[in-house]
């Protein structure tokens, strides 16, 4: 299983490279008057509930064994960014 991860961290893109071009993909998409405010709202929902939901999975150590070796400021982030309106009332 190491190695195919190990191959395909070789076939993927250089992390700037892929924020760039999906960066690019999504302003294409966005910065279209047609549709416009709307499609930029929606991208921006879509990021939200995705990052909620992924933060979720990844403290639930139960089911994410790969978790419990977190430090405690990645936890931290991941717990902001599964309850951001938590964070918010908290203020």
């Amino acid at each position: 299983m190491a190695e195919v991860w190990a191959a395909l961290e070789h076939a993927s893109p250089a992390q700037p490279a892929y924020d760039e071009k999906l960066g690019g993909r999504l302003s294409e998409v966005g910065c279209v008057a047609e549709g416009a405010p709307y499609v930029i709202l929606g991208i921006l929902e879509r990021l939200d509930r995705l990052r909620t939901s992924v933060a979720a999975r990844f403290l639930d150590e139960k089911h994410c064994p790969g978790a419990a070796k977190l430090p405690e400021d990645a936890k931290l982030k991941l717990r902001e960014s599964r309850d951001p309106e938590r964070q918010k009332s908290d203020q």
